[in-house]
């Protein structure tokens, strides 16, 4: 999300070696990578590389949260960062299961929206 913030919601790929390359900070393991790509199991990969692999995740991704969180203080893009975690689990939600209005409600509004206009035209 914070590269996201960062780019100014410009589409472009998220893929942590990809950012993490294209910052100068690393990359992940060839020989994993590959070996996924390849369409291999990770259950089926030797497990000496794969906790290799693991662990380069975990450092890149602080390496880059670290970064991140550099640039977006220097330019002060933290309050959008705040807000963009926040809100985007809501609005997740809205995306997948829609807005429910509580139906009680939106007919109580109605009607005293109605009585409202009522007495207006009246005047």
């Amino acid at each position: 999300m914070g590269e996201y913030v960062l780019r100014g919601n410009r589409q472009g790929s998220l893929a942590l070696g990809n950012i993490c390359f294209g910052r100068g900070l690393g990359s992940k393991g060839d020989y994993i990578s590959t070996f996924l790509h390849n369409g291999g199991d990770l259950r089926d990969a030797p497990p000496t590389e794969v906790t290799k692999y693991l662990k380069q995740d975990v450092n890149l991704t602080h390496q880059l949260f670290r970064a991140q969180l550099a640039e977006m203080d220097e330019l002060s893009l933290m309050p959008v960062m705040w807000t963009r975690c926040t809100r985007l689990p809501v609005i997740a939600d809205m995306e997948q299961f829609g807005m429910m209005l509580d139906a009680d409600r939106v007919g109580a509004v109605h009607w005293q929206l109605l009585d409202k206009q009522s007495k207006l035209t009246m005047e």
